[in-house]
Order: C-alpha cells, then structure tokens, then sequence
C-alpha cells in the first residue's frame, strides 16, 4: 500500500512513523507500507527544524485473507 502524508507543519525537517507500535523512524513523505494479514497500525508525526514534533495522526488498515 502507498502511503502519502502531508502536512502544513511551518519549518518541517521530517516525517516520522511508527509501524504497529514499533518505535519511531524517519519516512519519506511517500513510501510503500507492506501490510501484514491482520490488523496494521501506522501513526505518523512531523518534526520541525528546530526537533519539536507535531501531534500524531494514524490509521488501522485490517487485511483479511
């Protein structure tokens, strides 16, 4: 699945994800998420330049086989 997340953060430096409750790593504003059978949940947050980080969205995608 693609993702593409956008943002009106002012001064962003980064995208950061976390992946069914990983930890936190810097993405691309567009990347493949490679779901799993099951549920996935994918939480997305910004990073300004100045290293505060913008409230977190997500999403739950249910894949079922």
């Amino acid at each position: 699945m693609v993702v593409q997340i956008d943002t009106l953060t002012p001064n962003l430096a980064r995208f950061e994800v976390r992946l069914n409750g990983g930890e936190w790593v810097e993405r691309p504003a567009r990347w493949v998420w490679d779901l799993r059978p099951g549920r996935n949940r994918m939480e997305a947050r910004t990073v300004n330049r100045f290293g505060v980080t913008g409230p977190e969205s997500g999403a739950v995608v249910e894949v079922v086989r």
